[in-house]
């Protein structure tokens, strides 16, 4: 997926949701922070900037894993049942291998 290229893709159990991490060598141009966080506080190395952006919030639900393919394709591995099965099990959203696609 070319608007993931060169990012850092972090899941998230807690926060249901993907976040896209772009670190940026000093002097090097920003990517726009349009709706994500920019990180250059005191705290962190001054050499790099780190832009954060969310994707499928709320959509996929629990992200545990996300693994680049051989051929460069994504791949999220969602974690929303974790052994707590209860009525309704299981439902096509629970624990699921998703094969990220550029739309």
């Amino acid at each position: 997926m070319p608007t993931l290229s060169n990012r850092l893709l972090v899941g998230g159990l807690f926060s249901q949701q993907l976040l896209v991490a772009t670190v940026t060598p000093e002097g090097d141009p920003l990517p726009p922070a349009d709706g994500g966080t920019r990180y250059d506080h005191d705290w962190t190395d001054d050499s790099y900037t780190v832009t954060t952006h969310t994707a499928f919030e709320n959509e996929l639900g629990r992200i545990r894993h996300v693994e680049q393919g051989p051929s460069g394709e994504v791949y999220v591995v969602t974690s929303n049942r974790d052994g707590r099965a209860k009525e309704g099990f299981p439902r096509e959203v629970d624990d699921v291998l998703v094969r990220l696609t550029q739309s």
